[in-house]
């Protein structure tokens, strides 16, 4: 059974990265998208590990317990996903480019529309996502 909840857990992360890179396509330049949706499987990930830390205590519980480890895997992944959207020539090594800072926020609540009960196609297009650049 822990290998199904994986191979679950898997396809959910897939699905979830197929479909950010589907909406973000269409809103994005491509290599924006492109980045986007790495940002997406990175930070899903993370997601992951926390989710899977225990499988008797919550997930508040388990993050009260002190682990280390857990927090510098974390922040050097945060820290490397940083370098490699804004370390000048990076971005272009894994073809793609950064939003600009000012404009991650809208994109980043990209979910909120679709995930507030309206089935309305146009619910999403109320939203004016700005252009990165």
């Amino acid at each position: 059974m822990p290998l199904l909840r994986a191979l679950l857990q898997d396809l959910g992360v897939l699905l979830v990265v197929m479909g950010v890179y589907a909406w973000a396509n269409h809103r994005l330049a491509e290599p924006e998208a492109r980045a986007f949706a790495f940002t997406t499987l990175v930070i899903a990930n993370l997601a992951l590990i926390l989710s899977n830390r225990s499988r008797s205590r919550s997930l508040l519980a388990s993050l009260r317990a002190p682990n280390a480890t857990l927090w510098i895997v974390t922040g050097l992944t945060l820290g490397f996903l940083a370098l490699s959207l804004y370390v000048p020539g990076l971005p272009a090594y894994f073809a793609s480019r950064p939003c600009r800072w000012p404009n991650w926020p809208s994109h980043s609540g990209w979910g909120w529309p679709a995930w507030s009960g309206s089935s309305s196609s146009k619910r999403l297009d109320l939203f004016q996502y700005p252009q990165c650049a």
